[in-house]
């Protein structure tokens, strides 16, 4: 028998976290996050990762250093997951049958929640609103840019404004927009 010995702070960073498990709609493969202490030591990496359920094959799927969130498309031919890039969370797809992954959203507030609607061909998501400042900056760009050149199609539709609460039932000056966005095959 082997002798036990005391957790020292190097086994701390070799540990491994797992979550945000997504079941595929066929339900034979899993993805999940996997995070670890960065080499540095100074963060944390997580990517996703790819569990084939009857031959538990276990591998990576994707490589950026922030990525969570995995979530099949209802078809299954896409898995979508939030990367986190320059300090703001996007929406990336990958085709589950290999290549490169694309981002699909460019939400200057980055994206906090996503959907895929039920024939996979839209995701809605959430972001935080511009600021009635942002907004007004906003309104003067279009006004402008409307007296030079035309106007430009939009690829994104705004659904709707919520007010956010916090746990507290305090009101913060936070709205949200939802956004829906069309995804190209």
């Amino acid at each position: 028998m082997s002798e036990q010995r005391v957790i020292t702070a190097e086994d701390l960073y070799r540990l491994v976290w797992t979550s945000d498990p997504s079941v595929s709609p066929n339900g034979d493969r899993i993805a999940y996050v996997s995070k670890k202490v960065n080499p540095d030591r100074d963060g944390y990496h997580s990517h996703i990762r790819i569990l084939e359920r009857n031959s538990h094959v276990d591998m990576p799927f994707t490589s950026g250093e922030q990525d969570s969130n995995p979530l099949w498309s209802p078809d299954g031919s896409k898995l979508a997951f939030l990367r986190n890039k320059e300090g703001q969370r996007q929406i990336w797809t990958i085709a589950v049958n290999g290549g490169e992954a694309q981002v699909v959203t460019s939400a200057k507030h980055g994206v906090s929640g996503y959907q895929w609607s039920p024939d996979s061909s839209q995701l809605l998501y959430r972001s935080q609103a511009p600021s009635a400042k942002e907004e007004s900056s906003i309104e003067n760009d279009i006004s402008n840019t409307s007296k030079t050149s035309p106007p430009k199609p939009l690829e994104e539709e705004i659904i709707d404004r919520l007010r956010y609460k916090a746990d507290g039932g305090m009101a913060v000056d936070l709205t949200c927009l939802y956004i829906l966005l069309e995804i190209r095959k």
